[in-house]
């Protein structure tokens, strides 16, 4: 059985180690000047880069370096000659979202292995051809396509010569493929050029107008009373202000209807992490080549966890052992299971927390 890569974030030396202790290939999101990631703590200098590639490959560890950000012009001169940089150190590929970029890169390094992020938007076999006429080895498809649609493409790619990845486990984007422009129009912080704010995290209320246009604010909890002074539709019959409103209780409106169990909670858009953990071997039948854990930003114990749990359950599978998917102890709560495999999208959300990480809890690192 040819099992796939494992693919580990990695924001620092530390994590550098940890992913190698627990014998996974990784890649590196890393810091530029005046781009992405400039007021973050956990990234690599081209000094540390360059260490780090030495030291990987003595383990016989793969290091891709994340470029994943749109550039403007006046920034493509200076991240041209940092990919180069990154070309002479031996970096195994590095992986792109701006088109422009993608071309500079194979001008300058004609033998650089590129991987097409998530946020280029592949998702077809349209794509799959346009990306071969490129010269990109690696796809990273959306997490939005589902099982099906995941063979269909891997089949393809591989009939081409083209690498698939795909995400398993770690934060999801409330967006499309992380194609967000809510942090950038209210914060001025661009999910695309790295340094989303995450809004999709915070608190929000659901406000509507009922029939005669007054507002109303739709509670965030079922049995709890609406404080206002305006006559709305329950049920098909007209009531006066505090009417409780149970977990069957409809609002109607001039526009919608909006039933009060439909979120139970205050944070209304925010996504819990992804984790596939439970369906390995679907992902291994279905022959992509990298399975991918987000976490750049996370904790040394994250990072230790996660890649652990899923070398243990990828070696059990690769000898042919049964395969345990209960040596975890998940919050299941806080995570999705699978935004790709499952049919279930109303699993998606958790409305009653920002906190959806760390789905592999209170675990020895060793």
């Amino acid at each position: 059985m040819s099992l796939p890569e494992l693919l580990a974030p990695v924001g620092s030396i530390d994590h550098l180690k940890l992913a190698i202790f627990f014998r996974s290939k990784f890649y590196i999101f890393i810091w530029q000047k005046n781009l992405v990631l400039e007021n973050m703590q956990k990234n690599f200098s081209l000094s540390e880069i360059e260490s780090a590639v030495k030291f990987a490959h003595l383990h016989n560890v793969k290091v891709y370096v994340t470029v994943n950000t749109l550039i403007k012009d006046n920034e493509l001169f200076e991240v041209a000659d940092y990919v180069f940089k990154l070309y002479k150190y031996g970096i195994d590929g590095i992986l792109v979202q701006d088109i422009g970029l993608l071309k500079v890169v194979k001008y300058i390094c004609p033998n650089l292995n590129i991987h097409a992020s998530t946020q280029m938007n592949i998702h077809n076999i349209e794509g799959i051809k346009w990306a071969k006429e490129q010269g990109i080895s690696r796809i990273v498809l959306p997490r939005e396509l589902n099982y099906n649609e995941v063979k269909e493409m891997v089949d393809f790619a591989h009939s081409v010569g083209i690498e698939i990845e795909i995400f398993v486990h770690g934060a999801l984007c409330y967006s499309y493929s992380g194609r967000c422009l809510l942090s950038s129009l209210i914060g001025n912080r661009s999910g695309n050029r790295g340094t989303c704010a995450q809004p999709c995290r915070q608190k929000y209320q659901i406000s509507i107008d009922d029939v005669e246009s007054n507002k109303i604010n739709i509670p965030s909890k079922i049995n709890t009373k609406i404080n206002s002074k305006t006559n709305i539709k329950i049920n098909n019959r007209t009531n006066r202000t505090n009417s409780k409103i149970n977990s069957k209780t409809s609002i109607k409106t001039n526009n919608l209807n909006v039933n009060s169990n439909q979120h139970n909670g205050e944070y209304l858009i925010s996504p819990k992490d992804l984790s596939l953990f439970d369906h390995l071997p679907k992902l291994i039948d279905l022959e992509v080549d990298s399975l991918k854990i987000e976490g750049r930003m996370r904790s040394k114990e994250y990072i230790a966890i996660v890649v652990s749990q899923y070398r243990q359950a990828l070696n059990q599978l690769k000898g042919k052992l049964k395969f345990n998917n209960k040596n975890k102890n998940t919050n299941k709560n806080n995570i999705s299971k699978n935004y790709n495999i499952s049919k279930n999208h109303k699993n998606y959300r958790n409305h009653s927390s920002h906190k959806n990480h760390d789905s592999f809890k209170d675990k020895k690192i060793l």
